[in-house]
This record gives structure tokens, C-alpha cells and sequence, in this order.
């Protein structure tokens, strides 16, 4: 599915926030990159780090090798 700006900005979408809050996207005060089940399907990851890391500018760092495994994520850096 491939939309123009106009196209994508004329369409009702609803975003559940982070702070679990239904908003109009248009309302919404931060940048918005949504992966598909089928992006997650095809590219083969395993766990919410991996998918995450999909997300452009998005940098998935390994913080320990031990039980629980902790992950940090931040924007990457231009």
C-alpha cells in the first residue's frame, strides 16, 4: 500500500500512545513508526529488541548477558 502525503494526512487514524491513550494521529506529539506483523514475520527476529531495531533511527544496544535480559533503546545519532 503506497499513499502521497495528502493521502496519508486525509486519513482517520488512531493511535494508542504510550501512555495507553487513544489519540487522533494528527493530535499526537511525536514521530510514528509503526512495524507490521508481516515487516516481524518476514525479517525472522525472535525478540522485541530485534523488532524494535527494525524501526529506522532507532538503536537497540545489549545491556547484559544475564537473567533477565536487559536492552536499552535510543534514536540513533546523525
Amino acid at each position: 500500500m503506497s499513499m502521497d502525503l495528502d493521502e496519508l494526512t486525509s486519513q482517520n487514524v488512531t493511535v494508542t500512545t504510550a501512555a495507553k491513550k487513544e489519540q487522533p494521529l494528527n493530535d499526537v506529539p511525536a514521530a510514528i513508526y509503526v512495524i507490521t506483523n508481516e515487516q516481524i514475520r518476514h525479517s525472522g527476529v525472535r525478540s522485541i529488541a530485534e523488532a524494535l531495531a527494525l524501526a529506522p533511527g532507532v538503536q537497540v544496544t545489549k545491556l547484559s548477558e544475564y537473567s533477565p535480559p536487559k536492552e536499552s533503546v535510543k534514536k540513533k545519532k546523525k
